[in-house]
């Protein structure tokens, strides 16, 4: 993982953050308060691809009992995107499915295990840029 490149993306997250789209927009609170179990989602996203994989925790993340989870992958993919202009990724695609295509090109087993890891390296850094962002923010405890 590239710290410096975590370091450009965190101004893309915290501007996708002040203007978040329909992907993601219940990310924050009317009162501009992150909601704390989107902060927990973040919190735990780079543990979960370390112990698990990251095509384990994207699948995870896809889809759960409620809509919540799917929110994070979004917000990630688009710091991803537009922080890396270079990689013509679609934003229409879903996080998995972006990974799943770019590791799974035509190459040799060295290059698509080099691809793989490579790729994955992209996504935890927008990740970290997602996380370091959000927590700028105070975070809304949530009634239970």
């Amino acid at each position: 993982m590239n710290l410096k490149k975590v370091d450009e993306l965190i101004p893309v997250a915290l501007q996708l953050l002040e203007n978040p789209s329909d992907d993601f927009k219940n990310i924050k609170t009317t009162e501009n308060k992150i909601p704390s179990k989107y902060a927990g989602y973040i919190a735990s996203f780079g543990p979960s691809v370390i112990q698990a994989g990251i095509a384990k925790t994207l699948a995870f993340y896809k889809k759960g009992e409620t809509a919540d989870r799917p929110i994070i992958t979004n917000f990630v993919k688009h710091v991803l995107v537009d922080g890396n202009p270079n990689l013509k990724l679609d934003k229409n695609k879903e996080l998995l499915t972006l990974y799943l295509e770019n590791a799974n090109q035509q190459t040799t087993n060295q290059q698509t295990t080099l691809k793989r890891l490579n790729f994955r390296d992209k996504i935890l850094e927008a990740a970290l840029a997602c996380k370091l962002a959000m927590f700028t923010y105070e975070t809304k405890e949530e009634d239970q």
